[in-house]
């Protein structure tokens, strides 16, 4: 179990250095006239990414060389079936993307979630499913401005 939370995290240390590598040669960290700069907020996530990453590899290895156990496998049976209960949602839901739209895809998702893991309502499974993608809308797109993937249905309904 130590080696797989190791390697994840060593891999997750990398990733957050080629990030944070992109943002200081592309973005302003610092502060400008209008406050600070587009590269500002990034810069202190990965920071705290690669602070956290570091943590848990030496977290991980310090167990690893106290730990005389035998080794357990990184996941059980009964662990693998509700990893992939949610692993295949979320994949489908990617694939969905780029042709219904982020909103629809929502709506699909946390309707398909909720009801199937959750095992919740109907009417809760319909009303947040419905409720959470046009709060969103409102928000994102309306007060910050920022355009969300419409996919085909975009051209035909502009709310998807």
């Amino acid at each position: 179990m130590q080696r797989a939370e190791t390697i994840f995290t060593l891999g997750l240390f990398a990733g957050a250095v080629v990030l944070l590598i992109n943002v200081l040669t592309t973005l302003n960290i610092g502060w400008t006239g209008r406050g600070p700069g587009d590269g500002f907020v990034p810069f202190w996530c990965l920071m705290g990414v690669l602070s956290c990453s570091l943590v848990v590899v030496i977290q991980s290895l310090w167990k690893e060389a106290r730990s005389n156990s035998d080794a357990k496998p990184f996941i059980q049976k009964e662990g693998l079936a509700s990893v992939t209960k949610v692993f295949l949602p979320i994949a489908w839901a990617f694939l969905l993307l780029n042709y219904i739209g982020f909103y629809l895809t929502a709506v699909v998702y946390m309707g398909f979630f909720m009801r199937w893991i959750g095992k919740h309502n109907w009417l809760l499974v319909i009303g947040v499913s419905i409720l959470f993608p046009v709060a969103i809308y409102f928000v994102i797109e309306k007060k910050f401005f920022i355009i969300l993937p419409k996919g085909y249905l975009g051209e035909v309904f502009p709310f998807f």
